[in-house]
């Protein structure tokens, strides 16, 4: 299979990387400015040196540098010295390399990459810098299962092909290092696929505040493992002679104040399997792995942190809040009004502080302590002024620094709420981007560029029915304004004699409709893939489709589920339709089977009590089929009750689930894969969507 994996990405993406010029000059220093993100950065660090199993990497034509603490390089100069293939598609912006029957893909600027499928998570993700395409290299070297260590003194990264550890155990250790009794040495042939035992799950502490306890279940003893800590960020738990079942490789909800993630996958096959696990840390912590009492699951706590101490320093026109643990401890601050004040919240800690810190500064009136639940230790700094604050880190210290905010010409106006820009003369208001984010219960609008010398950055907290506070900043390189909503509401942007007003009001129910779409599966979970043709894919281009059809009606109020490679869970896509009082949920999905012939599509729908007439679900399904069989031409098959389905079994709301085709049945695969048939789908929904509405308002 890989083979042709191997086949297929050549052949689509051919294209040799194109890298521009840089200027520099390799020296002990490497000094330069870096352009990605929209924003020029000067560089001037010390020169990093490559080595690949020994050998140093030269003659490279950009050099390494370091970005958000991660060494950058590019491809083809480092993977290509261990024998890999590179390779660049730029309709996808992906980069390929591979090796032996390995395949890792990296898309610029996604955190997310794959290792033949299986996907893991990046700190930093590749680039595009000055014009040339730089990846991560310790997470596309560990991909192809290259042990990657850092010389600090040198500033050398060294990547060197793992070695596998022995399976054979010429003695019976007393113990495993943990204090458990090991009964048996471990068998000296490679284990037999059927002797494996199997990692069948991993789970998570019930919330941020219980004990931060992981949990990674098999079905058999465990009889051997090892563990490390790479970079002081990541914890990893390897388990001999075992696979990975684990259906969750990646979860990202981890209820932890100090695991951001939780990847799982099967590193090695060969000589001996192991299953490894990578716990991503926000910050260094202790932690403790140990064998359960049945020796069938590892135990992996992470220990409470001891926040002992707090320093606040005058740095410049900054004040400097130092805050000690144990460990650097993780902080998560929020700006409060009424009154104003910055909330430091430290989950997984316990806390040794003085109730009153007594301190009196410019900018903080007052600052106080307190254990806010058995896990989390609370800062409250009372403050004189509207701030700015940025969260890093030191080796043993969190610092959380704050300055004057420099928020400018932008009003709230309570009694029309009315946002209102100032000197936005020269704003486009049709390039106006916005984006209502209600599963975080926010409200984005990104202008065109970055006009921080006009409107600055800081927070505003507003007596609203509707928003509770308005933040400005700048993301790549364009400035940002975020609505905090209250609840559920419209905004249309108006133009008035050199302003821009963002005009605030509840949806209007007699006159606009509320909409959830959701594209079935994501991130990790592909959902089903044939002919070249991954499920969660077609999903997501469907209903991207499909929200701007109906975010160009102004007679409705669209939201979805996801618009990028993200995984909300199947109980939050119900909930986000019950929340938002949707008057239509309608999930987009993909079919296949094992009989070829079968095609066409069909339209799921569950019963919800109290729905006897009107806009029901099964009425919407069977709308809706008519319309996307129409639009598609494909085989109508009928719509289904399936009430076993949790997108359709939890919502409150009439719901359905479209299976657009079989993508194995060479005809429907023919049609879907085409741009025109698949927007043609989205508008058939769409004028489906419309045609409900409006004959059951």
């Amino acid at each position: 299979m890989f083979k042709y994996m191997k086949m297929l990405f050549l052949a689509a993406a051919c294209t040799v990387l194109t890298l521009g010029a840089v200027s520099t000059v390799y020296a002990q220093r490497v000094k330069m400015n870096l352009v990605y993100d929209g924003v020029s950065h000067k560089y001037d660090e010390e020169e990093i040196k490559i080595k690949v199993n020994g050998k140093e990497i030269t003659g490279m034509d950009v050099p390494a540098v370091s970005i958000n603490g991660r060494t950058m390089v590019p491809a083809r100069a480092i993977f290509e010295e261990i024998g890999a293939e590179v390779a660049w598609n730029g309709g996808t912006q992906e980069v390929y390399i591979i090796h032996d029957s390995d395949v890792v893909t990296l898309q610029i600027d996604s955190n997310i990459g794959t290792v033949n499928g299986y996907a893991f998570v990046m700190d930093t993700p590749a680039k595009i810098v000055n014009d040339r395409t730089l990846i991560p290299v310790r997470a596309a070297a560990e991909a192809l299962k290259y042990n990657v260590g850092w010389d600090d003194a040198t500033r050398t990264v060294t990547l060197d092909k793992n070695v596998p550890k022995p399976p054979v155990v010429e003695e019976k250790p007393e113990n495993d290092g943990y204090g458990n009794e090991v009964d048996d040495k471990i068998n000296t042939d490679i284990e037999a696929e059927d002797e494996l035992i199997g990692v069948k799950s991993v789970s998570v502490p019930a919330s941020a505040t219980s004990d931060q306890i992981f949990t990674i279940k098999a079905n058999e003893e465990i009889e051997d493992f090892e563990t490390f800590i790479l970079n002081d960020t990541r914890l990893v738990v390897d388990i001999y002679n075992a696979k990975n079942n684990v259906s969750n490789s990646n979860i990202t909800k981890t209820n932890s104040s100090v695991v951001t993630a939780v990847r799982s996958g099967q590193f090695q096959k060969d000589p001996v399997y192991i299953t490894r696990v990578v716990f991503d840390l926000k910050v260094g912590v202790e932690s403790e792995v140990r064998l359960s009492k049945d020796k069938k699951s590892l135990e992996v706590e992470f220990e409470t942190n001891s926040v002992h101490s707090v320093d606040v320093l005058k740095q410049g026109k900054s004040e400097i809040i130092e805050i000690y643990g144990d460990t650097a401890p993780m902080v998560e601050a929020e700006l409060a009004g009424w009154p104003l004040r910055l909330i430091m919240d430290i989950p997984g800690a316990v806390s040794e502080l003085d109730k009153n810190l007594g301190v009196s500064t410019k900018f903080i009136s007052s600052m106080t302590a307190e254990q806010y639940d058995n896990k989390t230790v609370r800062i409250t700094a009372e403050l004189n002024e509207n701030i700015e604050y940025e969260i890093y880190y030191k080796d043993d210290y969190a610092v959380v620094e704050i300055k004057e905010a420099t928020i400018d010409n932008i009003s709230f106006d309570e009694d029309d709420d009315i946002v209102v820009l100032e000197g936005a003369g020269s704003i486009d208001a049709d390039a106006i981007v916005d984006f209502d984010d209600f599963n975080n219960g926010t409200y984005i609008f990104y202008l065109p560029d970055d006009y921080s010398d006009i409107y600055g950055k800081g927070t505003i907290f507003v007596d609203s029915k509707y928003i509770e506070k308005i933040e400005v900043g700048v993301k790549n390189g364009k400035t940002y304004i975020e609505l905090t909503e209250k609840r559920s509401i419209s905004v249309k942007i108006k133009e008035k004699k050199g302003k821009l007003q963002l005009q605030i009001s509840a949806p209007e129910i007699s006159g606009e409709k509320i909409v959830v779409i959701d594209a079935g599966h994501g991130l990790h979970d592909n959902g089903a893939s044939a002919n070249g043709l991954i499920e969660k894919e077609i999903n997501l281009d469907i209903v991207q489709r499909l929200y701007e059809y109906l975010e160009d009606d102004e007679n409705i109020k669209v939201y979805a589920t996801r618009l990028d490679d993200s995984y909300p869970t199947n109980i939050s896509r119900a909930q986000l339709a019950n929340q938002a009082g949707a008057d239509l949920f309608v999930s987009i999905h993909q079919n296949t089977g094992e009989n070829l012939d079968a095609k066409g599509t069909e339209v799921l729908y569950a019963t919800h009590e109290g729905e006897t007439s009107g806009l029901t679900s099964k009425v919407a399904a069977q709308t809706l089929l008519k319309y996307v069989c129409d639009a598609a031409d494909t085989e109508n098959r009928g719509v289904k009750l399936r009430n076993d389905l949790i997108v359709l079994n939890q919502t409150k709301v009439p719901a359905v689930l479209i299976e657009v085709c079989f993508m194995t049945n060479e005809d429907d695969v023919e049609m879907i894969e085409r741009s025109k048939n698949r927007d043609a789908i989205a508008e058939g929904i769409y004028n489906g969507i419309v045609d409900l509405l409006a004959r059951y308002d």
